[in-house]
């Protein structure tokens, strides 16, 4: 059954009250389709509204020039990012998303890899925003409870000139070869990012890893049959204020 948000016609508003002021304004989205035989049995679609304070503190440190270096606390009035360990990692200045092309980093998940990308859930625990892990990740496998990950694909960018858009798309596909039906009720994405730094025994690499989303979708939750496949879409779009405005 499609899910369509709500209140999509007061962030429409918002969004064209963005172009007109030149505010950022992004619009993201998840979708997801249940394919058996090759045929879309299920499809789920709605705003993704549930980015965290990793997703913020990131967005900050990038527009802001800033270190990400709050201390060990997690909470307003910090800049630091916690990792899908609980971990609070305090980083230094010019944190990025790292080979996002590469496997298990950016947002592109090797195969088997459930620590990077588009990940799945089974828990039904309500969104937060200092949230940093999926409430029950269902583990790669092909036994009961399982789904088997493919790579992710690299992200797509495309422009396009007539609306002045740049959208940006995330997919992954999933595999139920479990024997039995999966279900999901949450759906995260988990960023592999690093950053560098110099000590006296020269320049250094730290890979981290933070779920900067977290959308429960247990009201409409996703059921996966045996031999069927989940094709999992995040998809973001930014319109750019004519250059005229």
């Amino acid at each position: 059954m499609e899910e369509v948000n709500g209140l999509c016609n007061e962030y429409d508003e918002f969004f064209e009250m963005g172009k007109e002021f030149h505010v950022p304004v992004l619009d993201p989205w998840l979708e997801i389709e249940v394919i058996k035989n090759g045929i879309v049995v299920d499809h789920y679609k709605d705003r993704s509204h549930s980015w965290n304070r990793n997703a913020y503190n990131w967005m900050m440190s990038q527009l802001g020039s800033v270190d990400i270096n709050g201390g060990a606390v997690f909470d307003a009035g910090y800049i630091n990012i916690k990792n899908t360990a609980g971990s609070v990692q305090n980083l230094s200045t010019g944190v990025a998303l790292q080979y996002p092309t590469t496997d298990s980093y950016g947002y592109k998940g090797a195969a088997a890899d459930i620590t990077v990308g588009i990940v799945v859930g089974s828990g039904l625990g309500a969104e937060s925003f200092n949230g940093y892990v999926l409430g029950s990740p269902i583990p790669h496998g092909a036994s009961a409870n399982t789904l088997a990950y493919n790579q992710s694909n690299t992200p797509t960018l495309a422009w396009a000139s007539g609306t002045l858009t740049w959208a940006s798309s995330i997919v992954r596909y999933l595999n139920n070869n479990s024997g039995g039906t999966v279900t999901v009720n949450e759906v995260g994405l988990y960023m592999g990012g690093g950053y560098s730094w110099r000590n006296v025994f020269g320049s250094q690499f730290t890979k981290y890893i933070t779920m900067v989303n977290r959308d429960n979708i247990s009201a409409s939750p996703i059921s996966c049959d045996d031999a069927s496949q989940l094709r999992l879409t995040y998809s973001v779009s930014l319109v750019y204020p004519s250059p005229s405005g």
